[in-house]
């Protein structure tokens, strides 16, 4: 599925991603070849004070409305 579909479902509220599913698929749909795909590097990390503020909770919590 391409990233930014599945980020743009992720926005209409039809599925859920969590954290670090949905900081992944940001990395992957900034991506504009697959040669950039191939070369991202990801470094896994916590959600910042922003994000955390910014983001709905269902990303950081399974049971989360």
């Amino acid at each position: 599925m391409n990233p930014s579909r599945l980020l743009d479902g992720w926005s209409r509220g039809d599925h859920r991603l969590y954290w670090p599913t949905w900081f992944t698929v940001v990395q992957l749909a900034a991506c504009g070849s697959a040669a950039e795909v191939l070369a991202v590097r990801i470094d896994t990390r916590e959600p910042s004070a922003d994000e955390l503020a910014r983001l709905p909770a269902s990303v950081f919590e399974q049971d989360a409305p």
